[in-house]
């Protein structure tokens, strides 16, 4: 039987490996899905633009996540702001640049 979770964070079709520290300090590869949008947000006559870099990754890869948690994408080290589990076995990490 074949696992959707896993095939969708299959490396060679959708996702990217990435590193990924754990709150002990525990680098582990895991198979995400990075996505850095732009934003513009306004506020009264004032514009702000920002990205608000996130990955989704398989809940059980980072299910020890918080706010200590970080991960390196393309040699870019961020930090993990706000853990999103779906219910579903995916998780949402929104990061910072650290």
């Amino acid at each position: 039987m074949i696992n959707v979770v896993d095939e969708f964070f299959n490396t060679d079709d959708f996702s990217q490996t990435a590193t990924y520290t754990d709150p002990s300090g525990v680098p582990t590869e895991i198979p995400v899905i990075f996505n850095a949008p732009f934003h513009i947000a306004v506020v009264g006559d004032i514009q702000y633009m920002s990205k608000e870099p996130s990955v989704i990754c398989r809940s059980i890869d980072v299910a020890d996540a918080d706010t200590t948690t970080e991960i390196i994408i393309d040699s870019v080290t961020y930090k993990v702001i706000e853990v999103q589990p779906d219910g579903t076995g995916i998780t949402t990490l929104i990061l910072s640049l650290n």
